[in-house]
């Protein structure tokens, strides 16, 4: 049996005079199949006839238009693919759809080869291969163009010598790849990048620069497929076909850029995709909306990652098969309409519209469907940032670690350390590990003096003492360290309170409470008595319950002999008075746990109780 060679034909000159050559140089058989994918042209059925007259033995025509937008374009608009951020694809999308053809139709002709026109330094030639090598291994691939020297010189000569039915001229200068997804228009004088592209070069889109109306168009995604335009239903397929058209005649799609080859070279390209712009415009500015921050996010970078596997021949590869699974699970969410105006070259969103199911849209904010309390997040915040300030306060202090670890416990930050009544509810399925072992980290806190018996449960006063030490109690909103103010431990800090979750926002409670028995107004006083700014910092004092109450009398200046005993009485937690019955009673400046009586012609002095 002859051996054959399967050759993905398109009709024009070059790969009708590859029936010819391949039959010459190889002695094969030759079947053509022509994969339509929207390019145009001539009918599918003209283009068979005139394979056979080349010398074809057979010829198979397919019309693939929707399966290459259902199964090809559609993956490429839910990804947002757009190859160095503007080349949506055009044709590294058609070449999967033509080599799976190319395949069943090897495999149903017992062919073991499989043929191309494409030519030694085009992205093409490693798309068919890497594809048919991927999909049929056993198969083998050959190139007339590049293995055989073919020029276009030559294939005019050999289509002139063997009267192929088949037009020769030397008048086009571009080389021109078109589908249904978008047109691609190369060499001539578009090789040099300072010449700027001129109108005959377009054929999908109008020039932008023409004055004409706008044009306002709404998309209909479900999923990420477009369903609707203007409220009618459409195919994939008519979604493309009529944004080529609006979109075309607004001068929408026109891309110029150098782009950089998979073979390792840079080539200046002009490309026309104005459907492709306009439904990837829609889609992402829909997906800002419906999609999740962090996957919103991480989706970006399979984006980029999908479309240079796409760009590199490898659509049938491991790697994008698993990212789209990826990216279908991304889309589940994004549905809605997209109001776009297409004119002037642009395509711009001007509106969208999304279903109740997905996100709720109220005056001044969005709340999904979650109805995450942003004010949660704000307590939680706000209380970490007042328990780092307590731990760089308080010094060394033990900390809790996890079992089998020597570090301390970091996930005690997704909590407040608050205590077990007010604390935040856990998460379903998210629970405080249990602590295993304490380690003390830097030297042990020195062991704090007992409090005297006789002052526990006496009534607490506002008296000075020497500074406190630096590991002293946070400060409220009112500049006073919270502390314990009776019982064992007193004039501890207290630390963060309890918080008290209720229907509103969160509120610490960290304001000291009303004092029983403290007298008011005694800070004031002695900032106007020009107190020292070291003793600025106060504590809680025990007094005698028994102190007698001063007759209310005009205060006068006394600077008392015994200023010296008076402090060292205070000192020693005992509270100093002047005698009782004193016609007239003030506080010393210096001595601000006395009083002092004074008469006409008689000197002060402080006496302790």
């Amino acid at each position: 049996m002859t051996e054959r060679v399967v050759l993905a034909y398109s009709g024009g000159l070059d790969t009708s005079v590859c029936i010819g050559w391949i039959a010459e140089e190889t002695g094969a058989e030759v079947v053509a199949v022509a994969v339509d994918v929207g390019q145009g042209g001539e009918d599918l059925d003209v283009i068979r006839k005139r394979a056979l007259a080349c010398g074809a033995v057979e010829a198979e025509v397919a019309d693939a238009k929707d399966e290459f937008a259902e199964e090809y374009c559609l993956p490429a608009i839910k990804a947002n693919a757009l190859y160095m951020d503007r080349y949506p694809l055009v044709s590294a999308l058609s070449r999967p759809t033509i080599v799976k053809h190319l395949v069943a139709a090897a495999r149903k002709h017992g062919a073991t080869t499989v043929a191309h026109g494409c030519t030694g330094k085009g992205n093409d030639q490693v798309r068919f291969e890497a594809g048919i090598s991927s999909l049929a291994p056993e198969l083998k691939c050959i190139a007339p163009v590049r293995d055989y020297a073919m020029t276009r010189d030559k294939a005019i000569a050999f289509a002139e010598d063997k009267g192929l039915p088949i037009a020769t001229t030397k008048k086009s200068p571009y080389s021109i790849d078109q589908n249904v997804f978008g047109r691609a228009v190369e060499t001539g004088f578009l090789e040099d990048i300072w010449n700027a592209p001129i109108e005959d070069v377009y054929d999908y889109t109008q020039n932008p620069a023409t004055a004409r109306e706008a044009d306002e168009v709404v998309i209909t995604f479900d999923k990420g497929v477009p369903v609707a335009l203007d409220g009618r239903p459409v195919t994939v397929l008519q979604a493309i076909q009529q944004l080529n058209e609006r979109a075309g005649a607004q001068g929408v799609g026109r891309i110029d850029m150098v782009e950089d080859r998979l073979v390792g070279i840079k080539s200046r390209e002009v490309y026309e995709a104005p459907g492709a712009i306009a439904l990837i415009t829609a889609h992402q500015e829909l997906e800002n909306v419906t999609v999740e921050r962090e996957l919103a996010r991480y989706k970006r970078q399979v984006e980029q990652r999908w479309s240079e596997l796409v760009y590199d021949g490898l659509w049938f590869s491991p790697l994008k098969r698993a990212l789209d699974g990826f990216v279908e699970e991304a889309n589940e969410h994004v549905s809605g309409d997209i109001r776009m105006t297409l004119h002037g070259g642009r395509a711009t969103v001007t509106g969208l519209a999304l279903p109740q199911v997905a996100v709720r849209l109220q005056p001044g904010h969005l709340r999904h469907r979650r109805h995450l309390r942003p004010v949660d997040v704000q307590g939680l915040h706000r209380d970490l940032r007042h328990e780092q300030q307590d731990r760089r306060q308080a010094g060394p202090r033990a900390v809790t670690c996890p079992r089998g670890s020597r570090t301390p416990h970091t996930a005690r930050l997704l909590r407040p350390v608050v205590g077990e009544a007010g604390a935040f509810p856990s998460p379903p399925g998210l629970r405080r590990p249990r602590p295993s072992r304490t380690v003390r980290h830097g030297p042990a806190r020195p062991a704090r003096p007992a409090r005297p018996a006789s002052a526990r449960g006496a009534p607490m006063t506002n008296a000075p003492q020497t500074p406190p030490p630096a590991a002293g109690g946070r400060r409220t909103a009112v500049g006073r360290p919270v502390r314990r103010r009776t019982g064992r431990g007193a004039g501890r800090p207290l630390g963060l309170r309890p918080l008290r979750l209720a229907a509103g926002p969160l509120r610490h409670r960290r304001v000291a409470r009303p004092r029983p028995g403290a007298a008011p107004g005694r800070a004031a006083e002695r900032r106007r008595a020009g107190e020292d700014a070291r003793l600025a910092s106060t504590a809680w004092r025990p007094t005698s319950p028994t102190a007698p109450s001063p007759a209310p009398s005009p205060t006068r200046t006394c600077t008392p002999p015994s200023s010296a005993a008076c402090w060292s009485a205070s000192a020693r937690n005992s509270a100093a008075s002047c005698a009782p019955g004193a016609p007239a009673t003030t506080r010393s400046p210096r001595c601000s746990g006395c009083t002092c009586a004074t008469t006409p012609g008689s000197s002060a002095a402080c006496s302790p109780i």
